[in-house]
């Protein structure tokens, strides 16, 4: 895993692809900063008398739920991401909080223009069967997966990956990767992370600057799996020495 981790770095950096995001306005700068360090480039338009234009310059798409009055921008940019074959990650923030938030998501999805979707299990639970979700931008500690149902959270992961052909990345105490085939289960990482209001973008961000166009790992999603480790065992680092 960390050798695969190291070509798609090295890969990456060589190549310096371009990401499209629109995001929230929280964590815009950030994003962009974060992609930068990441060896790619960064773009935040959020326009929709541009983003089609944008998103065709661009090898990748995120789009985050956050930024609610961008909706538009969002299906024009999607639109142009599929038929150019590039890339496309949801982050459904809070998509059961609204529905407002939920309708667009689903329509995202019913349009087939999402390739991947990020998030915590309460909105990703939201995407999958309709249900509500109390606690904003944070996972519902009801829906909280652990060892005891884990079993059972993989098995309507599977399903939901393999009805909307996406991959879920699913993030929590346990991440939980899958394609709807193959599923990976990660471990680690800190309680801290909960505190910090950029942490779920910051995977987001560095999940879509590795995966640029024409890059394509050996392993089926390997490539996801070794950013999410990376990523946990920073966090677990870092932790350590506060």
């Amino acid at each position: 895993m960390i050798e695969e981790l190291k070509k798609v770095i090295e890969r990456t950096v060589s190549c310096r692809p371009m990401t499209h995001c629109i995001t929230n306005p929280v964590t815009v700068n950030d994003c962009a900063n974060i992609i930068l360090a990441a060896g790619g480039t960064a773009i935040m338009a959020q326009d929709e008398r541009e983003v089609e234009e944008i998103t065709a310059h661009a090898s990748s798409l995120v789009l985050n739920m956050g930024a609610v009055r961008a909706q538009e921008a969002m299906l024009r940019a999607a639109g142009t991401a599929k038929k150019l074959g590039h890339p496309v990650v949801l982050d459904p923030v809070a998509a059961g909080a609204s529905h407002l938030r939920g309708d667009m998501c689903a329509k995202l999805l019913a349009e087939g223009l999402v390739s991947v979707i990020r998030g915590n299990v309460s909105e990703i639970r939201a995407l999958a069967g309709g249900t509500g979700q109390e606690s904003g931008v944070e996972a519902d500690l009801s829906d909280r997966i652990d060892e005891d149902n884990l079993a059972e959270s993989a098995a309507w992961l599977r399903d939901f990956a393999h009805r909307t052909g996406t991959v879920i990345l699913l993030t929590g105490a346990m991440d939980v990767i899958t394609d709807g085939k193959r599923t990976a289960v990660l471990c680690g990482g800190s309680e801290l992370l909960r505190r910090i209001r950029l942490n779920p973008v910051i995977r987001i961000e560095k999940e879509n600057i590795l995966t640029p166009r024409g890059i394509k790992p050996r392993i089926p999603r390997a490539r996801d799996t070794a950013v999410f480790l990376s990523y946990k065992t920073q966090a677990a680092v870092m932790c350590r020495r506060l």
